[in-house]
């Protein structure tokens, strides 16, 4: 064991000698491109790692670590990867290299997918380990399947560059693991077991101790093992700067919720971390160091944006001026290699002081205007493209600013079609730039989407439907709400009654009443207006948006039962 973690510990100080780690990353250079690619070699290598005596963490494998600790009688999994074909190989290997004990028992540090979605590669079909989760797993599992599913999955596979080739052209990476590869379908095994408190649990002879503590989502917990002093961290630390707040948005994310869960970690004293992204911790003096590393620098963060926002000062002006500490700049584990620091700061200030940072907030103009302002200012949107063209090389930032004031301010198909390939210039040359792997392919993401490369509902129509048939009518019928188009309609009072039949034998009752559509278990007043029936695969479709109500009334699919034209023009509204 001491030899592999003497291994690590010299790959770890040649990617530092080798300037992977590269200290000066706010502005753009074209070394930054190279670093961010050499930053990624350390997850080239995919290996099982001996953190202490039978107890092992798959690392690289896929986007994030998963461990097994053997038992007396079977093994320990804790997380699980992300997709089932990638995890499927770290589990043949840890079968040919350690044990052919069966899966007694599997702990998830939290629910999101690429800690829970490779299960069905570690645990056969038929088998039933307990599960542990911390408390609040239900909820966190109905936000990410739920009216908000489609946002969810379009941000976080854009972060994590999913639908981009590999290399020069598309993602080098994650920055907190290799660029995760869709292969197989994620699965998701229901917990048995609900952690609600500090508690220590013996499974197959080995004594573990849950310890609920927030990190990227407030329902999250740590796994300890005393006997071993090993502290599976989940995604508290990642071996980059900390991502106290994150762009695709996570509403229990914390900076409070992380300083407390260091500051447990630290107490513990640990001898090994195992993160659920990124390296491993191997020596007390290592732990210590990031752990606290961390610490600081979350505590340093939200004491002076809580400085700056007490004082009345706006984000853009905290960004401007905020400068870290030169020992937590320099810090090889708090590179922005994932999110960048303006990102970070914009997440802290809102949570913590609102959207109005000046007063001007109150009164500013709105995007379009602002832009029509602009654009006349500079001449017209033609003059506008030109000082974008001319600028897209030495300040892409700036180019792709001027390429939106022209999609934003409505100036004719012709100039939003130039626009628009400056924008996607700009895109590709700071894609090329940033030592921000998530904005490489944000952004490289967003040039393919535009561009009809990606389709967002076809690729992950098959995810959506299976997200629907979990689901009982009344919740995808709720969810309806947030799809009509409420600007169109004459505000009046409408009652559609939803017949399926072969599903449940009752009718369901979507009701627009003061501009709203709402799901109600009986029609206000008694009184319906219209009916359509389905079966459930069609309310599947259309709730995946794989088939639109129109469409399916063209298909018969979904059929008019009473109301006529009314019902017709009422479905019309439905997105």
């Amino acid at each position: 064991m001491k030899n592999i973690r003497g291994k690590l510990l010299a790959g770890f100080l040649g990617l530092l000698a080798s300037g992977a780690w590269g200290y000066d990353y706010d502005p753009l250079s074209q070394a930054s491109h190279e670093r961010l690619a050499r930053f990624h070699e350390q997850f080239a290598s995919p290996s099982w790692i001996e953190v202490a005596p039978r107890v092992h963490a798959g690392f690289a494998y896929d986007y994030s670590n998963f461990s097994i600790i053997e038992g007396d009688e079977g093994l320990i999994l804790v997380d699980s990867g992300w997709f089932p074909g990638s995890v499927a190989k770290a589990e043949e290997a840890y079968r040919a290299q350690y044990s052919d004990k069966p899966i007694v028992a599997v702990v998830y540090t939290h629910i999101h997918g690429d800690h829970a979605g490779g299960i069905s590669a570690f645990v056969p079909e038929g088998t039933s380990p307990r599960v542990f989760a911390v408390e609040g797993w239900r909820e966190r599992v109905e936000y990410q399947d739920t009216v908000f599913s489609s946002m969810v999955v379009r941000r976080s596979h854009s972060q994590m560059g999913t639908m981009l080739p590999t290399g020069e052209s598309g993602t080098l990476g994650s920055a907190v693991g290799p660029a995760p590869r869709p292969n197989g379908v994620p699965g998701f095994l229901p917990p048995t077991d609900t952690v609600h408190k500090r508690e220590s649990v013996t499974v197959a002879g080995v004594t573990m101790e849950f310890i609920p503590a927030a990190g990227d989502i407030s329902e999250h917990m740590m796994v300890w093992l005393p006997e071993q002093r090993v502290l599976f961290a989940g995604d508290t630390v990642a071996g980059i700067f900390p991502f106290v707040a994150t762009a695709r948005y996570e509403p229990g994310r914390t900076a409070v919720g992380f300083m407390r869960t260091l500051k447990l970690a630290l107490d513990l004293k640990p001898e090994v971390v195992v993160p659920g992204h990124g390296r491993m911790y191997l020596r007390e003096k290592d732990v210590n160091d990031v752990l606290q590393a961390n610490l600081d620098t979350i505590r340093f963060l939200r004491d002076q944006v809580d400085r700056y926002v007490i004082q009345g000062r706006s984000a853009d002006w905290i960004i401007e001026h905020i400068e870290l500490p030169p020992k937590l700049k320099a810090h090889p584990d708090l590179q922005r290699h994932y999110h960048r620091l303006d990102w970070i700061i914009r997440g802290l200030y809102f949570k913590r002081g609102g959207f109005v940072g000046d007063v001007h907030d109150l009164s500013r103009p709105n995007d379009g205007d602002l832009a029509r302002h602009i654009t006349s200012l500079a001449g017209g949107p033609e003059k506008i493209l030109e000082r974008g063209r001319n600028t897209v090389s030495d300040d892409p930032r700036w180019a792709a600013s001027l390429a939106g004031y022209v999609l934003q301010g409505g100036y004719g198909e012709d100039l939003n079609q130039r626009a628009m390939t400056l924008r996607h210039d700009a895109f590709k040359r700071i894609a090329d730039l940033t030592a921000s792997a998530n904005e490489r392919n944000y952004l490289l993401t967003a040039i393919k989407t535009e561009q009809g490369e990606i389709d967002w509902e076809e690729s992950f129509g098959d995810l959506q439907l299976r997200r629907a048939a979990a689901r009982d009518v009344a919740s995808l019928l709720g969810d309806y709400r947030t799809r009509y188009r409420a600007e169109q309609s004459d505000c009046g009072p409408f009652t559609l009654a939803v017949n399926l039949p072969e599903e449940d034998g009752r009718e369901h009752y979507l009701t627009s009443k003061s501009c709203t559509l709402r799901y109600t278990m009986s029609p206000p007043n008694g009184r319906i207006d219209g009916a359509v029936s389905m079966d459930r695969k069609t309310l599947n479709a259309l709730w995946a948006r794989q088939l639109s109500w129109l469409n399916a009334l063209d298909s018969s699919e979904l059929v008019i039962e009473k109301g006529g034209k009314a019902t017709h023009d009422f479905l019309s509204l439905i997105e």
